[in-house]
């Protein structure tokens, strides 16, 4: 008796397999809104190729219980407000970077991911990236948590990200050359992304939850050091008792300038 189950089969899917195993009856894809794809005991899907390219205007998406280790195929829905990822096998913040296209993202799940036990900020790296999400993981995004994703994930490292996107875009149009466009030119999502991380780098006013954004500051270690303890009071300089010579020797030191925090 063979009492283990068999190991479900990988699947690359495609948009006539949507079809068939949906039995999509719809002419034009781009009018649907919502599609349900979770996975099986008996299949699941590692990757998605280009199956959800005809599905542009795509509003809510279930890819969860599947085993998906790659987002690609996913960023030319700009629609896209609903992504339920649970339990797949996404590895890195390289991974969930691909999202940045899709910045109308109001709820992701990630949950049971790699990535959520790989890098312990990947939720400060997410909301940094979705400036729409609201909820991540089945929990609200708070404030907080966007002040903290600007401090943690500052301008040079969100640029160092839109660089590195840069040259792949560059690369890509060197291997797809169009006589009228410019090697060298960068899309545009890519351009207004940049202008997106600028906007968000701007020093902003604090509001009413000031002293819980500094409470936050001050537990975050990698954010805040310790600070040094403040100089001795400098004292008046006395002249030598009345008979004896000599000279004042005086000093003062300058404690070590504590790390600059900038609140964003």
């Amino acid at each position: 008796l063979n009492c283990f189950m068999a190991a479900p089969r990988p699947l690359c899917i495609t948009e006539k397999w949507i079809r068939e195993h949906l039995n999509l009856q719809a002419t034009c894809l781009d009018d649907v809104r919502s599609l349900a794809l979770p996975g099986t005991y008996h299949e699941k899907i590692t990757h998605l190729g280009r199956s959800l390219t005809s599905f542009s205007s795509l509003k809510h998406l279930d890819l969860s219980r599947n085993a998906l280790e790659s987002l690609e195929g996913l960023e030319h829905m700009k629609s896209l407000e609903t992504l339920n990822l649970y339990y797949n096998n996404i590895p890195s913040l390289k991974e969930l970077f691909r999202l940045r296209h899709n910045l109308s993202l109001r709820e992701l799940d990630l949950r049971l991911n790699p990535v959520t036990k790989n890098e312990p900020d990947y939720r400060l790296f997410v909301v940094h990236m979705l400036v729409n999400l609201r909820k991540l993981d089945d929990r609200g995004v708070r404030d907080s948590e966007r002040k903290a994703a600007l401090m943690h994930f500052d301008t040079d490292q969100a640029h160092a990200f839109e660089e590195r996107a840069g040259r792949e875009a560059v690369s890509s149009a060197h291997r797809h050359h169009r006589p009228n466009q410019p090697l060298n030119a960068v899309p545009k999502h890519i351009q207004s992304r940049a202008k997106l991380v600028h906007s968000l780098s701007r020093p902003q006013a604090l509001g009413d939850d000031t002293d819980e954004l500094l409470d936050l500051i001050a537990r975050d270690q990698r954010v805040l050091s310790s600070a040094p303890p403040p100089p001795p009071p400098m004292r008046e300089p006395q002249a030598p008792p009345t008979g004896h010579s000599g000279h004042f020797r005086g000093h003062w030191h300058t404690p070590e300038e504590s790390p600059e925090t900038t609140i964003m």
